[in-house]
């Protein structure tokens, strides 16, 4: 409970200082309040674990792509922190294989305007990833790559690519 309500008030905070025009009640109160947030953060259940790591991701993907920047983040920490929340997701969560896209997008993005601070974001990004991937080395060591037999649920089939459409015409 305090990880994710720590986490809840870093978001806040960083809601706040990009949309200063929002009302600091309106902010708080939303993340604070909101169903899924009562529901994730206050009960032990998978995807509750996900809560702090999926922010803080999401808060290094907006503070390292150019497009989204708005400099409330060292450059070398939102890299650093995409690249610890990867592994800490895939370690409790499948949901994990939907973050690299992001991370190759917030790469092209930096390449595309700053080739000097590719090398700097691609260091922190790979200390980030071994600051919690080294957390799956003893499962890894046991019982190999194949543990839980988690890649016959997340492969990527490609011809699932034609439901796009459907998907999209759903929304």
């Amino acid at each position: 409970n305090l990880v994710s309500f720590g986490a809840l008030c870093l978001f806040a905070w960083y809601c706040r200082r990009r949309l200063p025009s929002l009302p600091a009640w309106l902010v708080w109160g939303a993340l604070l309040t909101l169903p899924w947030t009562l529901n994730f953060s206050t009960h032990i259940v998978n995807t509750s674990f996900i809560l702090p790591a999926g922010i803080a991701f999401f808060l290094g993907f907006l503070e390292a792509s150019p497009a989204f920047r708005a400099g409330l983040l060292p450059l070398p920490l939102a890299w650093a922190l995409m690249g610890a929340a990867i592994p800490f997701v895939a370690q409790v969560h499948m949901s994990w294989v939907l973050l690299p896209p992001y991370v190759a997008f917030a790469a092209i993005d930096l390449r595309r305007l700053n080739r000097r601070a590719t090398a700097v974001a691609a260091l922190a990004f790979l200390a980030g990833a071994a600051s919690t991937g080294s957390l799956l080395i003893p499962t890894i060591l046991r019982y190999g790559w194949s543990a839980g037999d988690a890649a016959s649920v997340v492969g990527f089939y490609p011809g699932n690519a034609g439901d796009a459409i459907t998907v999209v015409a759903r929304f």
